[in-house]
């Protein structure tokens, strides 16, 4: 504080710079700054507002607002308005940065209507926009600044509307489902999707029908964000209603709805939409078709997959969502298209590969499977690993050689894989592995069944054998009856 005093504009400056984050107590000497009407050194004015802004529960807050009038001018009332995102609880900085919004709004509702009137044009800049960006981050800085946000949606410039649909997304308020499909609606369609998926968790059943109604009769970016949503969201697409407004969406005139239609009824996996997907797989938009064909993958009709591998022969590129459905098509000539993509010096058409690989029932798909998660220098063995749970019955057969490995690493490793693996056979393996010689493999057991089961026996790997034999029969009575082995 008593650096203030000193001659050297430096040091005056240094010394409001250690009074950023003070106790609210201290803010007298950064106001007195401020209060002078006759101030020299504009770098001590400038942080003596950002000063008074980091004070401690937001006291100089009020300082800020009652010195933003007497402003020199508009560089430094930008400057005060940015201080006042580090008042954060100060209430007479937050109905100044509310007021302004307000006027920021007033102003460009009049510039939007002249320009709807063919009157004179409106200035680059209204004065009461002037401050709006500001505004802006500081209500995005602060906790309290979320219903100004909220009323920011009403923007209509796209820039800055978006700026706050971001900047809400970081809090998702409760209630904010409707005012945020507003804003969504008013924006770019290409926007939509990207700025749609940060708000997937703000919907809730109860938004069902809002979400219905805006597919059905929204306008294009409005469409698009129901569908974008609902895509994300597939339990919100459960009701008869919604399901059927999607199908409705597949022969949507934008392309984007198409597109997120169909993704959304595959993550629904609605067999009835079969027909309309099946249709989508010759849609001019590639993005549609592979959505499709990823749908049909995820609804598991092996006729449907079929017209799938024939239609992608029209794809100028063939991704990832292609080839499930060539795996489930599970054809010689598909099979192996799956096992030389695996070879391929391209890792997404690898990545592809191991993805088809894993829906298809072929025996040479899955001897491809086990032969890259053996080879410990496979790039591709986690993938393999992912993979195979998919496989079923068959990769607990296949697996069944690595149980007997004498190498305790092989038997967990294996035993990691059957506990991703919900059937019968898996969960009798791993209750045989309880009693492994080995603490470690005993442990990999244990939490295979606690992983298939989401319950715990507490069975000790390190116990004693009676102690490990009487858990283990709990184990036995806590399996669902779905997975005891026979």
């Amino acid at each position: 504080t008593r650096l203030l005093a000193a001659v050297r504009r430096p040091l005056r400056a240094s010394a409001l710079l250690g009074l950023h984050g003070a106790p609210g107590e201290t803010g007298a000497e950064p106001a007195k700054r401020l209060a002078a009407e006759q101030e020299p050194e504009a770098l001590v004015r400038a942080h003596a507002l950002v000063a008074l802004g980091s004070l401690n529960g937001g006291k100089g807050g009020a300082a800020l607002a009652a010195w933003f009038d007497a402003a020199p001018g508009l560089a430094w009332r930008r400057l005060a308005v940015l201080s006042m995102a580090q008042a954060d609880g100060d209430p007479a900085s937050l109905a100044l940065l509310k007021d302004l919004l307000e006027k920021a709004l007033a102003a460009e509702s009049a510039a939007w209507s002249m320009k709807a009137e063919d009157e004179a044009p409106a200035p680059a800049m209204p004065a009461g926009l002037q401050l709006l960006r500001p505004v802006l981050y500081a209500l995005a800085a602060r906790d309290d600044g979320t219903p100004g946000l909220l009323r920011a949606l009403e923007l209509k410039n796209l820039e800055l509307r978006e700026f706050a649909l971001r900047a809400v997304a970081q809090r998702r308020p409760p209630q904010c489902a409707a005012a945020v499909l507003t804003a969504l609606s008013g924006l770019e369609r290409i926007d939509v999707p990207d700025l749609a998926r940060l708000f997937e968790a703000v919907f809730g059943p109860e938004h069902a029908p809002m979400l219905r109604e805006l597919l059905a009769k929204g306008n294009d970016a409005g469409r698009v964000a129901a569908a974008s949503i609902l895509a994300q969201r597939p339990d919100l697409a459960g009701d008869p209603a919604t399901l059927q407004a999607l199908v409705s969406a597949c022969s949507d005139l934008s392309s984007l709805v198409r597109a997120r239609a169909a993704k959304a009824l595959g993550r629904a996996r609605h067999a009835e939409a079969l027909p309309d997907l099946t249709a989508l797989l010759l849609d001019t938009d590639p993005e549609t078709c592979a959505n499709a064909a990823e749908a049909v993958a995820r609804i598991g009709d092996r006729e449907a997959c079929a017209r799938a591998v024939v239609a992608s022969t029209r794809a100028f590129r063939r991704d990832i969502r292609w080839y499930r459905a060539f795996g489930i098509a599970a054809g010689e000539t598909e099979a192996e298209s799956l096992i030389k993509l695996t070879a391929s010096d391209v890792w997404t058409d690898r990545y592809a590969g191991i993805a088809g690989l894993a829906a298809c029932a072929r025996p040479e798909a899955l001897a491809r499977l086990l032969e890259i998660y053996h080879d410990p220098d496979s790039p591709l063995r986690t993938l393999a690993f992912r993979a195979l749970p998919e496989q079923g019955e068959a990769a607990v057969a296949g697996l069944a050689p690595d149980l007997q490995d004498p190498k305790p690493a092989v038997r967990a490793q294996a035993l990691h894989v059957l506990g991703r693996l919900p059937s019968p056979a898996s969960a009798k393996r791993l209750l045989q592995a309880l009693d492994d010689e080995d603490p470690g493999v005993r442990a990999m057991a244990d939490w295979g069944l606690r992983s298939l089961t989401g319950k715990d026996a507490g069975y000790d790997p390190a116990g004693e054998p009676a102690a490990r034999a009487e858990a283990s029969n709990r184990w036995r009575g806590l399996l669902p009856a779905a997975l005891r082995a026979p």
